[in-house]
């Protein structure tokens, strides 16, 4: 895959190719949320373990546990893979908006954008002249106003959001779970680089789950300093459990032991 070398690139294509990355992303992790809602009740819950007993039956659902748990790993650990020209991923949208030029042009982007919206009518308009440019000139200065908060707010969300990505690239917890996607998923490897630097503890459980966090907070920042976009996280959630609990809560064993 080409490297990602952002320094060659363009304000203007920085920007343009991390909205693209970002849209993709969003799309990425409401995928992985109906997974992890799947998981909360294959992996972390007795539902359907509770139903099989001591068989050859558990040593295949004991597989199958794995095999969901493993791809959720993969595909958290996705989103925080290496940046690179090609993948769609945190570090690459990461690595094109962290310049000054670049997010100077965000801001300056969400400043104009305020701007341009049409100004709010008066609602109860005066027949004195002097009267209605007066209040003309007050909803003026209240919208050009906020369109400065919203400026000051995009650059605060562009600076806290690249901020805390470095921060969960850094942390111990982070490492573990890439790891275990690069030792044991991706690949089959005896030590892994990470190991080799002393970086690497193992893995516990509910790491992922920490992960899958604060993915979502950092994906929420990215989407709307770059795209001026939200998205219903919470709403996502409770859509996926809705879908989790009507599959999994129907699903009945009979094993013989």
């Amino acid at each position: 895959m080409p490297s990602l070398n952002a320094h060659k690139m363009t304000t203007a294509a920085r920007i343009s190719l991390a909205k693209a990355k970002t849209e993709r992303v969003v799309d990425h992790l409401r995928a992985l949320i109906l997974m992890h809602e799947a998981n909360a009740i294959v992996v972390y819950s007795p539902a359907l373990a509770g139903q099989v007993p001591h068989s050859f039956a558990a040593i295949a659902f004991n597989q199958f546990q794995r095999s969901m748990h493993w791809l959720e790993i993969i595909r958290v650990c996705a989103l925080w893979d290496s940046d690179d020209l090609d993948k769609e991923n945190i570090p690459t949208i990461v690595k094109l908006i962290d310049d000054g030029s670049v997010e100077k042009a965000l801001v300056d982007e969400t400043r104009a954008r305020w701007k341009n919206q049409p100004l709010p009518r008066d609602l109860a308009p005066s027949d004195d002249a002097e009267v209605r440019r007066a209040v003309d000139e007050a909803l003026a200065q209240s919208h050009s106003t906020w369109a400065e908060q919203q400026a000051a707010s995009c650059r605060d969300t562009i600076e806290a959001t690249i901020s805390r990505a470095k921060s969960v690239m850094s942390s111990p917890r982070q490492i573990a779970v890439m790891n275990i996607r690069h030792k044991h998923l991706a690949h089959s490897l005896g030590e892994t680089e990470s190991e080799r630097k002393g970086l690497a503890r193992p893995m516990k459980w509910g790491d992922e789950k920490w992960l899958l966090e604060e993915t979502i907070a950092v994906v929420d920042g990215l989407h709307l300093a770059i795209n001026s976009s939200s998205f219903a996280w919470d709403q996502a959630r409770e859509h996926a459990k809705r879908y989790a609990h009507a599959l999994w809560d129907g699903c009945r064993f009979d094993i013989s032991t």
